[in-house]
């Protein structure tokens, strides 16, 4: 952050945005965060957390000044891994939900509540799922817990965790009880907010089902919904998020990354409703936060979205409409990052930041949509969907082109080891001279994962630390870029 190396946890000063010297480490993704006096729980799916790193599985409560790990560890002991996804902190309880089994030495799958004053589990309030459930989402409402995940949404008592049923009055001659539930089979609900009464739902799904609907029946609503609590109906609130059926991903649950949109976090401010994530909003395409009317649901701003590959860019502010379009990808060779603008690959010069030096003639393409690049000699390869799936594509020699083409000699000897790993990796390489230096982790489809090193550096030998146990299992390539060229080593994330 900042060009200081943080792993995991990092701190700001509000006023300024300058890093703080709060330094805490995980060695694995934090996934929530929630705070009360001069604690900081976080939840994620690390095993060592702090200041240095102590064995902590998945939970762990920070000092808020100093970064010191705490002695809370409530999952000493447990047998089983634990993954935490959501934490929902009142005046006397954190609930903690994700992917777990046990926790504190209680069965307790993928929900539990602790104490906030003593840290000790609390006994009386027992998770009512079974099966490998996965917790992404709290909401709460005076006494009742709304929990969402992976294809479901409960509404729990609060103080036992006991599944709430309700009762339908609108028929007179009986009135049957049934369980105040949504469950699609499908998507996620990852983000859930209550408001006079209405449960806001987000994610990445297609539609939503309640009991009071006929059975495989569902009211169309894409990543974005409002429920009303007592009725359990589905309002007629919703935003225009680009409702695009979703590609199938294979059977049962449909990965989050396979939606043109999802939505992250929900928040209120005044009259307005806030969402975070990826968010196809039509006219306002491909924002990352946008504030719609509480009301109508029609768009009032809308925040641009950076993508990982907009990073790399000197002039951020004037590729962010130009380069982004959902499913795009890209490839960087040398100097020169290779894009799509939809059906046709096109090229920016690193260097200049904004300059385009090349776009591929369509009119023998027949391509829809690109999704993979790469870049070989002259030739730019492009696969997608359409009638051409795959084109390859002469590329001319402009003078941007013809430099990143140059070949640089004594390139920097890269290395990583352990290879492969499930944890943490450790690059190693020597620079000649003193230079600036990049080292980027990519997967096997050129995307970045993340920047590892950027930062002007000695000469002589430098090391750096991979972060890959919140990758999954696959090839990536460590490209190592500085003043004396470029070395590309082979990682393989191993589970």
């Amino acid at each position: 952050i900042n060009k200081i190396k943080r792993f995991g946890l990092a701190s700001l000063h509000l006023p300024s945005g300058k890093l703080t010297d709060w330094v805490p480490y995980t060695n694995g993704g934090a996934r929530c965060l929630s705070f009360v006096n001069k604690r900081l729980f976080v939840g994620g799916g690390f095993s060592l957390c702090g200041i240095p790193y102590i064995q902590r599985e998945g939970l762990a409560a920070l000092d808020c000044k100093t970064g010191e790990i705490l002695p809370w560890n409530p999952t000493e002991g447990d047998k089983s891994s634990v993954s935490v996804d959501a934490l929902h902190l009142t005046p006397t309880r954190l609930y903690v939900g994700g992917k777990f089994s046990v926790m504190s030495g209680r069965s307790r799958e993928s929900l539990a509540a602790f104490d906030v004053a003593d840290g000790k589990i609390v006994e009386s309030f027992a998770s009512p799922f079974r099966n490998g459930t996965q917790i992404l989402s709290f909401a709460l409402d005076s006494n009742r817990l709304f929990v969402g995940g992976a294809g479901f949404i409960y509404q729990l008592d609060a103080a036992t965790g006991v599944l709430i049923y309700v009762r339908d009055t609108s028929i007179f001659t009986q009135t049957p009880r049934y369980l105040w539930a949504i469950e699609s089979g499908i998507g996620y609900y990852r983000a859930l907010a209550v408001k006079d009464r209405i449960l806001y739902v987000g994610g990445a799904f297609s539609g939503i089902r309640t009991p009071k609907y006929p059975q495989n029946f569902s009211e169309p609503r894409f990543c974005l919904a409002a429920i009303q609590i007592d009725s359990l109906t589905v309002s007629n609130w919703s935003a225009n998020l680009f409702n695009l059926s979703p590609p199938s991903c294979g059977e049962g649950l449909i990965e989050e990354n396979c939606y043109p949109s999802f939505v992250r976090k929900i928040s209120f401010q005044s009259n307005s409703v806030l969402i975070s994530g990826l968010l196809d909003l039509r006219p306002s395409r491909y924002t990352g936060v946008a504030a719609l009317d509480i009301i109508t649901g029609k768009l009032q701003t809308a925040l641009p979205f950076i993508d990982t590959i907009v990073t790399t860019r000197r002039n951020e502010q004037n590729f962010q409409d130009t380069l982004y379009a959902r499913g795009n990808t890209f490839a960087i060779d040398n100097t020169v990052l290779y894009s799509s603008n939809y059906d046709r690959p096109i090229a920016f010069d690193m260097q200049d930041g904004t300059k385009k030096i090349w776009q591929a003639d369509t009119t023998m393409g027949y391509v829809s949509e690109i999704n993979t690049l790469l870049v070989h000699n002259n030739v730019v390869y492009a696969g997608g969907s359409g009638l051409a799936a795959f084109k390859a594509y002469t590329r001319p020699l402009t003078t941007s082109v013809a430099r990143a083409q140059e070949s640089l000699p004594n390139a920097p000897l890269l290395s990583v080891h352990p290879n492969p790993t499930n944890g943490i990796a450790i690059a190693s390489y020597l620079l000649p001279t003193p230079c600036r230096v990049r080292l980027e982790l990519f997967d096997i489809l050129g995307r970045s994962v993340r920047v590892c090193v950027q930062e002007a550096q000695t000469a002589g030998e430098h090391t750096a630390l991979i972060q890959t146990s919140d990758l999954p299992a696959g090839v990536y390539f460590l490209v190592l870029e500085s003043a004396s060229g470029k070395s590309m080593q082979r990682l393989v994330v191993g589970r």
